[in-house]
């Protein structure tokens, strides 16, 4: 008898590379899929970035969450 393990608790994300070239402190990065946005020297450029930025993972976290069935 073959057992499969299933598990959904295990997302896989790409991270940050250990060395970037520019400092950490100006790179934006998307809080929903990890993946750097952008550069930006003032607040309102990160939301700016943050506003362009589309990813499947932000459309996701923007939906309705699933209402409880009335009984």
């Amino acid at each position: 008898m073959a057992f499969a393990v299933t598990t959904t608790h295990a997302i896989p994300q790409k991270l940050l590379p250990a060395r970037i070239q520019i400092s950490r402190n100006r790179l934006t990065i998307c809080v929903h899929c990890f993946q750097v946005i952008g550069r930006a020297k003032t607040p309102a450029e990160t939301r700016l970035l943050e506003a362009q930025h589309v990813c499947k993972e932000k459309l996701d976290d923007q939906r309705p969450a699933a209402a409880l069935p009335f009984n």
